[in-house]
């Protein structure tokens, strides 16, 4: 099990429903926010998979600088993926939610993180997913996070907030519905703000 949520250390998307492959698609075509409508820049970007491809738009409108989310992505191109966006000097904070998809490596977790640079920050975002491997991942997230210094890696607890609420997942239990994909950014966009602010350790979970 992974820690509680007070402050603290830190799919083969095989079928997707009707309703969250509109969501995706409507994501697709919206992705970009208005200038006025988003928040402040807060020199961020975030990888992912289908699950942060729901949440695109709710996310740079509250001031994530780039999302990079496609369907089916598997954990192994993340450090490359991290890699890449990293290079721009403006981006401090590195989100990321892989996992999904299959199985990976504390090692390749590692890579991830290391990816990004001794001066950047990097949020792991859990995961809900009913396969085998959801607690096997979210297991090797903690571990992982626990390898790094509190203001390197930060742990996002969305396996345990998304289900303290009705009405965040589709019925496949792991692509976000509206609901859900204001939560899932509202979550990510905190742990953010908490670490420019305190610079100390945490684990995001109900928000």
């Amino acid at each position: 099990m992974l820690p509680s949520t007070s402050p603290s250390r830190g799919v083969a998307v095989a079928g997707l429903g009707v309703a969250s492959s509109i969501l995706i698609i409507a994501s697709l075509l919206f992705g970009s926010s208005p200038a006025s409508a988003k928040s402040s820049d807060l020199s961020a970007v975030a990888i992912g998979d289908s699950v942060m491809l729901g949440a695109r738009w709710e996310l740079q409108k509250r001031g994530v600088n780039k999302v990079d989310a496609k369907v089916s992505r598997q954990a192994s191109t993340g450090p490359d993926l991290v890699r890449k966006l990293a290079a721009n000097p403006d981006i401090k904070y590195v989100v990321v939610h892989l996992g999904t998809n299959g199985t990976y490596s504390v090692d390749t977790c590692k890579e991830i993180v290391k990816a990004a640079g001794q001066d950047r920050t990097v949020f792991l975002i859990t995961l809900k997913v009913p396969r085998p491997w959801e607690t096997l991942n979210n297991r090797l997230m903690s571990k992982c996070a626990s390898a790094f210094d509190a203001q390197r890696v930060r742990l996002v607890n969305w396996n345990e907030a998304s289900q303290a609420t009705s009405g965040l997942l589709y019925s496949d239990g792991m692509h976000l519905t509206p609901r859900g994909a204001k939560k899932f950014a509202r979550m990510i966009v905190t742990a953010i703000k908490q670490a420019i602010t305190l610079q100390g350790p945490s684990m995001v979970g109900h928000l």
